[in-house]
């Protein structure tokens, strides 16, 4: 292999969409970058979903998770990648539904401060106009949420004469090198690659990789429901959310952004959030239980059996607190060395986050559960500034911060009087 196929200034683990924005974010600043990916192809594992939505994540009160979506969606608006990757609807923008009282109380609660641009209260009749099909109950309309095409925002971010992706390379140790400065990685294979820097977004490498382990990343089985030709929902404009979603029918076109081999799909229903289920098949009870979902709140939707219907199953990577981690990556020895010596004022050291106490020139951008297309962006230019010791606002200091791995360390600490085990 050539210098250049071994060598870079930086390497990400991982080509689904967190990773692939961090190599767009390196190539910006001039960087080389090489991208280590485990499987065949570019976002073959929960970034391959045939379709994702976006839309701002309404909750019933402002806290720094929904300020960073929030802030995540402004920046997904004014990225110019997002025309090329936009699901055609005859309608833009997306519903989500008060599928029940307490969704209701919720919706209304996040009217107070979400702005007006984003975010409307409307009736039934008002939802039923917007959707072209009969809605059950009233919700919210974002008028500049939509669906894309997520393998394709991926490839998109993955082009660029400075990335060099690299397939079928499993990644299972990382050596830091304090006389060159560098990071050495060992795969599966054989295979060695050296970088000044790492970034680590593929929740499969963490368990290999002795500094990350200790990260708290749960695999989250989701199963998706397609529906045929002769099933879709035809005359619905826009993807409408609930308990799950269901997307508009997807154009022909579409096929060329799918996964290889992955069945064909005219309208997709999705999802389930199974972190206790390990199983990879389809499982047609779950196809059954989704459609009767959105049958509930979609009544235009026919009776119909799809247990035997094609869909996906992917597992997305999320975290205790479902909230992403991202960052610098901790170094467990020096916090519980320092814990050790001034047991007193370890609170406040993880709540500053010194930075001597991370792993030299090495990010991480993980746990974006079903959030990825939203989050991923900003997350990235986040995590490359702050490792390359670019100025950040102080808007941006605090995005940052609300997603450090440091906050599973204080609660463990402040429960249980140690650093680990992370809840």
């Amino acid at each position: 292999m050539s210098a250049r196929e071994t060598a870079a200034d930086a390497i990400v683990i991982g080509a689904g969409l967190a990773g692939s924005a961090l190599a767009f974010e390196l190539q910006k600043r001039g960087l080389t970058v090489i991208v280590l990916e485990a499987l065949s192809a570019h976002a073959l594992a929960a970034s391959g979903n045939p379709a994702g939505i976006w839309m701002p994540h309404a909750t019933a009160q402002l806290t720094s998770t929904t300020q960073f979506y929030l802030r995540s969606l402004r920046e997904l608006l004014s990225d110019p990648l997002l025309a090329e990757c936009r699901l055609p609807q005859r309608q833009n923008g997306a519903i989500q539904l008060a599928h029940s009282p307490a969704s209701e109380k919720r919706l209304r609660s996040a009217l107070e401060y979400l702005p007006s641009d984003l975010a409307r209260w409307c009736s039934a009749a008002e939802l039923s106009a917007i959707a072209g099909t009969h809605m059950a109950c009233g919700g919210l309309f974002f008028p500049q949420a939509g669906m894309l095409y997520p393998r394709r925002l991926t490839e998109l971010r993955l082009q660029g004469p400075r990335i060099n992706v690299i397939y079928e390379q499993i990644v299972h140790s990382a050596r830091w090198q304090p006389d060159a400065k560098t990071w050495r990685l060992g795969c599966q294979n054989g295979k060695h690659y050296e970088s000044r820097y790492v970034l680590l977004a593929q929740a499969s490498a963490v368990r290999s990789i002795s500094a990350a382990a200790w990260l708290p990343v749960i695999p989250v089985r989701g199963q998706l429901l397609y529906l045929q030709a002769g099933q879709a929902l035809t005359e619905l404009n826009c993807p409408v959310s609930y308990e799950g979603y269901i997307s508009p029918c997807l154009p022909p076109s579409a096929e060329r952004f799918q996964s290889p081999g992955d069945a064909a799909v005219c309208q997709v229903i999705g999802a389930t959030f199974e972190h206790w289920n390990t199983r990879t098949e389809l499982i047609p009870a779950q196809h059954q239980r989704l459609y009767e979902m959105a049958r509930r709140t979609l009544p235009a939707l026919p009776k119909a059996n799809v247990e035997t219907n094609p869909g996906r199953v992917s597992f997305r990577s999320s975290s205790p607190d479902r909230f992403l981690l991202a960052g610098r990556l901790p170094h467990l020895e020096s916090l519980q060395t320092s814990l050790d010596q001034n047991p007193h004022q370890m609170h406040a050291w993880l709540q500053r986050w010194p930075r001597v106490q991370a792993w030299p020139q090495t990010g991480i951008s993980l746990a974006h559960a079903s959030r990825g297309i939203l989050t991923s962006g900003l997350t990235a230019r986040l995590v490359v500034a702050d490792l390359l010791d670019e100025q950040l606002s102080p808007a941006d200091q605090q995005y940052l911060a609300a997603g450090q791995p440091t906050r599973y360390l204080q609660r463990n600490l402040r429960r249980h009087g140690k650093l680990l085990p992370v809840e």
